[in-house]
């Protein structure tokens, strides 16, 4: 059971390390007043933050990998959750080269509660972009979304990966990942972890 468990850690660290290799798209566009999309990385820094400070927190985390699973729980002291969220914030679209690259959708609806949610998608217009799609779904006037959303995927010559991430503030999240390079078999995981 060890062997299995240094495997897993072993992989999810691959796995991370290959997603968060980005397309450039060069400098981060640095204040508030310059990012035309909503920043990830601002978001998941305060989760991160808030997080941490929450010491008696008890997460549950579940790896799939290619049919192996095992669940995990952990203390927040030992989880690092800059490592964790990662994958979120290097998907982030706020780059200098990239400010007319995505197209910004929005709508509103009223709930039967008579709230309302706003709902804010970007989707990339040229088929190189890693980051292909972002959903953000707002609650009445919070700023904080309450769901996140995003599609990446990578290909080239010799490996082709995609990825779904989804985020739900104060609750859970989860990524499922699937790579296949090049004369090698197709790889899947998926990571839950709640909280």
């Amino acid at each position: 059971m060890k062997n299995n468990q240094y495997v897993i850690a072993l992989i999810t660290l691959l796995f991370l390390n290959i997603t968060s290799c980005g397309d450039g798209g060069g400098a981060i566009v640095d204040t508030k007043e310059e990012q035309p999309y909503f920043s990830l990385i601002d978001f998941f820094d305060a989760e991160i933050e808030r997080l941490e400070a929450d010491e008696a927190a008890k997460l549950e985390k579940r790896v799939l990998l290619n049919g192996m699973e095992e669940f995990k729980n952990w203390t927040n002291q030992k989880l690092d959750w800059n490592q964790e969220l990662s994958v979120f914030k290097n998907s982030d679209i706020n780059r200098k080269a990239w400010l007319d690259k995505y197209e910004t959708i929005e709508n509103k609806q009223v709930t039967a509660d008579g709230g309302e949610v706003r709902q804010v998608e970007y989707k990339a217009k040229e088929a190189d972009l890693k980051t292909r799609f972002i959903k953000l779904r707002f609650r009445d006037q919070s700023e904080e979304p309450e769901y996140i959303e995003i599609r990446n995927g990578t290909k080239n010559m010799i490996y082709k990966g995609y990825e779904k991430l989804w985020y739900k503030t104060g609750e859970k999240y989860r990524v499922e990942n699937v790579q296949k390079v090049i004369f090698n078999d197709l790889d899947q995981m998926i990571i839950e972890v709640q909280w």
